[in-house]
């Protein structure tokens, strides 16, 4: 079992990573190069830094869901079975959560990223040094807008899930090492 929850913890860890690094580190800064940003350059326009990060989180997607989520699932899984057959049956139950939890929320992240750029407003060609971006409609803008606060809920509910799972996989690390060391001899008269 300590096999099982070592690999679904390093798994876990290196999903939430990526979605912290996403979410925290690349978009703030390609959209602080774009007009409006702290480090705002005519080269990058925010339509075109939202089609620049929409592909990465697609592509994000697809290593998650072809790589870390089938994997974390089959550990979570097989830890959860061990749990249950320890009769550990918080453990076990915990971990039959966080399968579902995870799923749910990967399942509807990706599908909301999906529609966001499927709605994304179109960048036609222009002259940046001559004009600026056409502006989408309003009808454009509203979904758009709807669609993304939805996908950045997601991604944080999924981002929390992971973090708890981490935080989970930590603890019963920690306790069975604890089960395992012998305890040191008291001393007394």
């Amino acid at each position: 079992m300590k096999s099982l929850v070592v690999f679904a913890l390093i798994t876990a860890t290196i999903w939430l990573a990526g979605d912290l690094l996403l979410g925290a580190l690349a978009a703030p800064t390609l959209f602080a190069h774009a007009p409006g940003g702290a480090g705002t350059s005519a080269e990058l326009s925010r339509a075109l830094a939202g089609m620049l990060f929409g592909d990465l989180l697609l592509h994000w997607g697809k290593v998650v869901e072809y790589s870390l989520w089938p994997l974390l699932l089959m550990l979570l899984g097989g830890c959860a079975g061990a749990a249950l057959r320890a009769h550990r049956t918080l453990a076990g139950l915990a971990c039959a959560l966080a399968l579902v939890g995870l799923s749910a929320a990967h399942l509807a992240s990706r599908a909301t990223l999906e529609a966001v750029v499927k709605h994304r407003p179109a960048v036609p060609a222009y002259d940046s040094r001559e004009q600026a971006p056409p502006a989408p409609s309003d009808e454009e803008r509203a979904t758009f807008n709807t669609l993304h606060q939805r996908s950045v809920t997601l991604f944080c509910i999924e981002s929390a899930l992971l973090a708890a799972v981490v935080v989970g996989l930590t603890i019963t690390l920690l306790r069975r090492e604890r089960e395992v060391m012998p305890s040191a001899p008291r001393g007394g008269p």
